[in-house]
């Protein structure tokens, strides 16, 4: 019989070690992901935020709006992660919920 995650998850004394198997995965996957970047790449993103807001802003105006969220989140991701100005970030967020407010999805828009 082969194992399942749902065989498992059923057996209350095994989720730690499960949890454990994830949580080392999930470690050694992100030692690995971060290990090559260097500070010059991170400058160069931190550099490049603009840009993605101006790419968004290109698919805004053409009521793409799903597109352009997709370049305004990560300049949520990279306002945040480059540590800007509550105003820088307060634009980008803003960005992100203007896109859900003209789809109509008004919840995801407040959130």
């Amino acid at each position: 019989m082969k194992p399942c995650i749902r065989g498992l998850l059923s057996r209350p004394n095994q989720l730690p070690v499960l949890q454990g198997v994830l949580l080392a995965l999930l470690l050694a996957s992100a030692h690995g992901a971060y290990a090559d970047i260097t500070q010059e790449q991170v400058e160069a993103d931190c550099r490049n935020i603009s840009n993605l807001a101006a790419q968004g802003d290109r698919f805004y105006r053409q009521s793409r709006y799903a597109k352009a969220r997709e370049f305004y989140e990560q300049q949520v991701a990279w306002s945040q992660s480059c540590q800007l100005d509550e105003s820088a970030m307060a634009t980008a967020y803003n960005n992100v919920a203007l896109t859900y407010a003209h789809e109509e999805a008004f919840l995801k828009a407040k959130a």
